[in-house]
């Protein structure tokens, strides 16, 4: 199993779904997933394992194959992703756009650990 980060607040206080959703319909580069099935690849092994989507569930834009991935999940008031492998090199799209994200919605990024990244 991949490491993941997450979006979520200091306070302890949970994301809103509403929150979320509104967030997603103004940033250009996420979208809610409009597939009711996404297919996610393990980093580890390479295996392709199907899951179902459920609402919050959001695709990012990816520029270099002009295609939408599955990537973030919202569940229990905050955001998560598998980090990718460039995920310590802060200016990785990954990080930039969880930045972004963040901000929006007066949250900080967490790794699994608890480690906060700036």
């Amino acid at each position: 199993m991949g490491y993941a980060v997450h979006i979520e607040r200091k306070s302890g206080d949970g994301i809103s779904f509403q929150e979320w959703k509104d967030v997603v319909e103004k940033h250009p580069l996420v979208r809610l997933s409009r597939e009711t099935a996404q297919s996610v690849v393990n980093q580890e092994t390479g295996q392709q394992i199907g899951t179902k989507t459920t609402p919050g569930d959001a695709e990012i834009w990816i520029e270099e194959t002009e295609t939408w991935a599955y990537a973030l999940r919202w569940r229990q008031g905050r955001i998560s992703i598998n980090a990718p492998r460039d995920f310590d090199d802060e200016n990785s799209f990954a990080r930039r756009l969880l930045r972004e994200l963040a901000a929006d919605l007066r949250a900080s990024i967490y790794g699994d650990e608890g480690e906060e990244y700036p």
